[in-house]
């Protein structure tokens, strides 16, 4: 059940990261769009495992969950401060 989980998870991100991507960028860069979603994604994990078994080693699994709870409230909080950064600038006027 965990696995499905974890697809389903990473298959949202994936798709969202993309589609960010291509809006960001315009459609005619969709392959480097790609691209870049593709190594990021196993550059996190490249990285992610090793640096996984090392906090596991040094705080056990409950220091190693409240190491992750405390990335992702960063990584939220960050999220929300830009957001509304980002929604603080006027929009631009239609041309008519």
């Amino acid at each position: 059940m965990g696995r499905i989980f974890l697809g389903v998870g990473e298959s949202f991100t994936a798709i969202g990261a993309t589609l960010w991507g291509i809006k960001t960028v315009g459609a005619i860069h969709t392959s480097r769009v790609i691209s870049w979603n593709g190594m990021a994604t196993y550059v996190a994990m490249a990285v992610g495992a090793p640096l996984g078994v090392m906090l596991n080693g040094y705080f056990g699994i409950s220091g190693f969950a409240a190491v992750v709870i405390l990335a992702a409230a960063v990584v939220a909080l960050a999220f929300i401060l830009i957001l509304r950064i980002y929604l603080q600038q006027p929009a631009a006027l239609p041309r008519t």
